[in-house]
């Protein structure tokens, strides 16, 4: 059974990051979202590397694109930036979704 865990808290104000690394298997997908892509502008963040270990591969890791352009950030290139429509495909495709505050 996957599952789609979308993080919409920050990795510097929440454990939510922390909490869905404990919950994650193989299969799974990550989506970071509002508050969420926050992570991503500490290149070398150590939850990110874990999250990608832990999945087995990079191409289950998204992060919302109008979330990370709001915050003029950018992202790196092992994350896929993904619009509304492609998380609905990703909600589809996975047995249950779980959203990270």
């Amino acid at each position: 059974m996957t599952t789609l865990h979308m993080i919409a808290s920050s990795a510097h104000s929440r454990d939510g990051m922390a909490d869905c690394l404990a919950l994650l298997s193989p299969g799974d997908g990550v989506v970071l979202m509002e508050e969420g892509v926050l992570a991503l502008s500490r290149p070398g963040l150590e939850i990110l590397q874990l999250l990608a270990e832990k999945l087995g591969t990079s191409d289950a890791l998204y992060y919302m694109q109008d979330d990370l352009l709001a915050r003029g950030l950018s992202a790196p290139p092992d994350w896929q930036g993904i619009d509304m429509n492609r998380l609905v495909e990703l909600h589809c495709q996975h047995d249950k979704s779980l959203t990270w505050y």
